[in-house]
């Protein structure tokens, strides 16, 4: 994965270059290197609202969940299925470790609360269930001199100023710190934070990125819908084929798992990756 940048520069020389351009060119870049990926739009964005109880406020806020879910696996292996809630924004600057952020988008996903879904079927508890840190994390495209490189931060290690948002402002200040940093726990390694995108690609399919769902019947019962979804929605024969096996072990695993009817459209934008090669 030492030249992903480089591929994905050359990938997206001609056309529109935005977030959905970007992590499309990565879904078929890590297809062509053994890790067979699809990256589903909505072609909505800014829609996939939560309820959630504010501290800022003191009360009931609306906001945004997240850009992106993320979720990775190894075929064949129900409990490697890992998820992640990314933020992502595409900043037209030659650094991403400050940038700008929506103080209610931040405080969902660093305190990580109950959700009250909106014309959506998350489970109320997809951002509080796990113990682990990378659950939910910011991604920000940026410009690396003549090329697009990508940050990456858990939320938790974010630093905000001010701490608490000034009355009657939406927007404060966030920055990236701990570049390279690794969590050691049960799970093995949490990618802390990179600026670079190799970085993250290779965290991603080492599987130190996002967190595993196998201990909890409601988000494993929510990803499993997911998976059934995608099985008619990607062309990608060996990425079918993994997704039906592991759709296959985990009903083998846990015969009360069922099917939620779910559309694209009630779902964040998704990157699925197998991590196997």
């Amino acid at each position: 994965m030492l030249n992903f940048k480089s591929d994905l520069n050359k990938s997206i020389k001609t056309g529109l270059v935005n977030e959905v351009r970007l992590f499309s060119e990565m879904a078929n870049l890590l297809t062509t290197t053994g890790h067979p990926s699809i990256y589903l739009s909505t072609g909505i964005t800014h829609q996939k609202y939560v309820y959630y109880e504010s501290k800022y406020l003191g009360k009931k806020k609306k906001v945004e969940i997240s850009d992106l879910l993320i979720i990775s696996f190894v075929k064949n292996k129900p409990d490697s299925i890992k998820i992640n809630f990314l933020q992502n924004k595409y900043i037209h600057k030659k650094s991403a470790l400050d940038f700008t952020g929506d103080c209610f988008q931040y405080e969902l996903l660093n305190f990580k609360p109950n959700i009250e879904p909106i014309k959506i079927k998350f489970p109320e508890n997809i951002l509080s269930f796990s113990k682990y840190s990378s659950i939910t994390a910011y991604g920000l495209f940026y410009h690396d001199n003549s090329e697009i490189n990508m940050s990456y931060s858990i939320t938790t290690f974010l630093t905000a100023f001010p701490i608490i948002p000034a009355k009657g402002k939406t927007n404060f200040k966030l920055q990236i710190r701990n570049l390279g940093s690794y969590i050691k726990n049960n799970i093995g390694k949490e990618l802390v934070a990179t600026d670079q995108i190799n970085s993250f690609v290779d965290a991603l399919v080492n599987g130190q990125i996002g967190v595993p769902i196998h201990e909890n019947f409601e988000i494993q019962k929510f990803i499993y819908s997911i998976l059934n979804l995608l099985k008619s929605q990607t062309t990608n024969s060996i990425l079918s084929e993994n997704v039906n096996t592991l759709i296959s072990e985990m009903a083998k695993r846990n015969k009360d798992l069922t099917i939620d009817e779910l559309s694209l459209d009630e779902l964040p934008n998704l990157l699925v990756v197998n991590r196997e090669i």
